[in-house]
């Protein structure tokens, strides 16, 4: 069963290796050494906090833990117009177990009692753009790089 468990300051080291991983086959391409790719890392996952901070005000950083193994994280923003997956990380040796497809219905449900919509957005080149759509998510707009996606009730223009 999958549990969200607020994320906690003594996270942090678990939460930068959880964002470490999910960078490092981009990383390894760039041919940098391990010290190199390290403060790199530090640099962007601080950004990525900061940045979240700032556009997600309020979001809940929870731990995705199955059978007290903490498999991923996840950050939610919840506001009075909508229900929005600001991150979704699994890590690699757990994904492709249904987890991702356990939250995401889990929010589903929970955006479609509040009557809300559930919104992300997802790189272009995200594998994981296949199980949102498999699992109900719309395009509703998008940018060079990322696609804006919705479950739920349509939103009325």
């Amino acid at each position: 069963m999958l549990q969200q468990i607020p994320a906690r300051p003594e996270d942090d080291p678990f939460l930068f290796d959880l964002y470490a991983e999910s960078r490092k086959d981009e990383l390894q391409a760039w041919g940098w050494d391990e010290a190199m790719q390290r403060s790199f890392l530090q640099m962007q996952w601080n950004a990525q906090k900061q940045s979240y901070a700032m556009h997600f005000p309020g979001s809940e950083q929870s731990l995705l833990v199955v059978n007290e193994i903490r498999v991923g994280r996840a950050i939610v923003c919840r506001k009075d117009r909508e229900i929005r997956l600001v991150d979704l990380t699994i890590l690699s040796e757990f994904r492709n177990q249904g987890f991702g497809t356990m939250l995401l219905r889990q929010l589903q449900d929970g955006a479609a009692s509040a009557r809300l919509p559930l919104r992300l957005s997802v790189l272009k080149t995200n594998p994981a753009k296949a199980l949102y759509v498999r699992l109900g998510f719309w395009l509703i707009g998008e940018n060079d790089m990322y696609d804006f996606m919705e479950s739920g009730e349509p939103t009325k223009g």
